[in-house]
């Protein structure tokens, strides 16, 4: 991945998504990890954890009102 690509990329994960929803492969792109079809799993993960039990997976004393 050179830079140019890398910055490219972090823009539109920017424009495109929330952080809290990001796959750990979206918020370190240093990583090398590849950013496919797993990163929607991820953040159907989070919606879903979210509407069950109304708060962040990543934040327990978050309440969502």
């Amino acid at each position: 991945m050179t830079p140019d690509n890398r910055t490219s990329i972090d823009e539109e994960i920017e424009a495109c998504t929330s952080e809290l929803y990001r796959a750990p492969e979206q918020l370190d792109l240093f990583s090398g990890f590849p950013i496919g079809e797993r990163v929607d799993i991820w953040a159907l993960g989070v919606v879903i954890y979210t509407l069950l039990f109304f708060k962040s997976p990543f934040n327990p004393k978050e309440k969502l009102d």
